[in-house]
């Protein structure tokens, strides 16, 4: 609780007072002019990170518009939802790396924390892996399983014109 020693007391209002009076600093040190540069750098890191899941939105608006349409086992909505789920491997990493990267930028800029640079891994990272991998996987079951019904389709086809197999 560091910013109860910042406040000077121990009682919950102290404990709520020097957490704002640190936060104002904090936001106060970002807001100055020489540090226009960093916030910009964050917004266009967090853009960055953001990239693959707008993607794996835009995505996904798509897929539920085309079943909604009718289209659901089709061999284009297979591959979306693939790209679906590789958008959401992909943007693990860049989630983890860019807000650590931000982490860095912001602490550099308000003078705390010197020059480190850490990299923290949370559940939501790990659940957004996992789930991404699963819809992956789904896509190229729905792609196998439309390869196979196809396959099915043509030998039934083909065995009903034959006059030999009547």
């Amino acid at each position: 609780l560091w910013w109860a020693w910042l406040a000077g007391g121990t009682e919950p209002a102290d404990l709520a007072s020097g957490f704002v009076a640190v936060e104002e600093n904090q936001n106060q040190s970002l807001q100055q002019p020489e540090h226009s540069g960093v916030v910009a750098a964050i917004i266009a890191v967090w853009f960055i990170s953001l990239s693959s899941i707008i993607v794996s939105l835009i995505l996904s608006f798509l897929l539920l518009r085309g079943y909604s349409a009718g289209r659901i086992f089709e061999l284009k909505q297979a591959d979306r939802l693939r790209r679906i789920g590789w958008m959401m491997v992909m943007a693990t990493p860049l989630m983890i790396i860019g807000t650590s990267i931000n982490y860095f930028l912001i602490n550099r800029a308000i003078g705390s924390g010197g020059d480190r640079f850490s990299i923290g891994i949370e559940h939501v990272d790990l659940l957004m892996l996992a789930f991404g991998m699963l819809i992956v996987v789904v896509g190229h079951v729905m792609r196998t399983a439309l390869a196979i019904a196809e396959e099915f389709e043509n030998f039934v086809l083909v065995s009903s014109d034959d006059p030999s197999h009547s």
